[in-house]
């Protein structure tokens, strides 16, 4: 019996001459970050310790991720609003799920 559907060898849309390109230009430069990449870091390092404002935040995006916004959480008139137990729970089970580890008894939330 023929297959009708599926993953097969040779099916679907081929790559255009664009995206070929793109992921060769991806590969040379993943190629000569390997080789060039720590003199750049060594120099962003000597101008941070120089005082360099740029350069300690390019190594901290680079080494920590970027700061995540700050959220305000009070309502509209500018106050604060609480929560109970349960919804705290339930808030950090869903922020867990967002960040693909989900929490799966109540022992991981005090």
């Amino acid at each position: 019996m023929a297959q009708r559907g599926g993953k097969r060898e040779g099916a679907g849309r081929k790559k255009g001459f664009a995206a070929l390109e793109a992921e060769k230009a991806r590969e040379l430069i993943a190629t000569k970050l390997q080789v060039h990449f720590s003199p750049i870091v060594d120099k962003a390092i000597e101008q941070a310790l120089d005082g360099d404002k740029y350069a300690r935040e390019w190594l901290t995006q680079r080494g920590y991720g970027n700061v995540l916004q700050e959220i305000d959480l009070g309502n509209r008139d500018g106050e604060s609003f609480e929560i109970n137990d349960t919804q705290y729970k339930q808030l950090i089970r869903a922020a867990a799920n967002r960040i693909d580890k989900p929490i799966d008894s109540d022992k991981g939330v005090s």
